[in-house]
């Protein structure tokens, strides 16, 4: 069988996921399947190889026993039902979940479609948010006539805007 992504080279690895109660199924070569999943299929073929792959498996138990403080979900729970116990796991798993994230996604912040009515409302926010960004720098690095000019542009844009304040 070839792999479902290329369509070139012979398909070596089943790979399933459950996402949302939704299960995914693929057939993949080597090469996609490092570039499309999480984890690792290299054979070790040599004794470094071995070693380095045991500190792996001790890196993945100590990420399987993580547990959330508010809820008690363990990550190992999270990855066998691919559902979080409360809000606060999200931060608990943020450093084993954004990779996965950013392999199905591209990346880890929603960038979509949004509401014609709510356009440029976000638009503005999000202007707003890269002038305070820049406010910040400029101040950090004592660019202060170009902080001042930010600052007056941010002021202008909020009073204009009242909504945002």
């Amino acid at each position: 069988m070839l792999c479902q992504i290329c369509k070139n080279k012979e398909a070596v690895v089943y790979y399933n996921e459950l996402i949302n109660g939704q299960e995914r199924e693929l057939y993949l070569c080597t090469e996609c399947a490092k570039k499309y999943t999480d984890f690792s299929i290299d054979i070790p073929s040599s004794v470094m190889n071995i070693a380095s792959q045991l500190g792996l498996q001790e890196e993945e138990e100590s990420k399987s026993q993580l547990k959330c403080p508010v809820c008690g979900m363990g990550y190992s729970d999270f990855r066998k039902t691919g559902l979080f116990g409360c809000s606060s796991c999200y931060d608990t798993f943020r450093d084993q979940i954004d990779p996965m994230i950013k392999s199905i996604h591209g990346q880890t912040e929603h960038i979509g479609k949004v509401p014609k009515e709510s356009l440029a409302e976000i638009n503005i926010q999000s202007e707003l948010k890269k002038l305070k960004e820049d406010l910040d720098i400029a101040i950090i690095s004592e660019r202060y006539e170009q902080a001042a000019v930010i600052r007056d542009k941010i002021k202008n844009i909020e009073e204009t805007h009242e909504i945002l304040k």
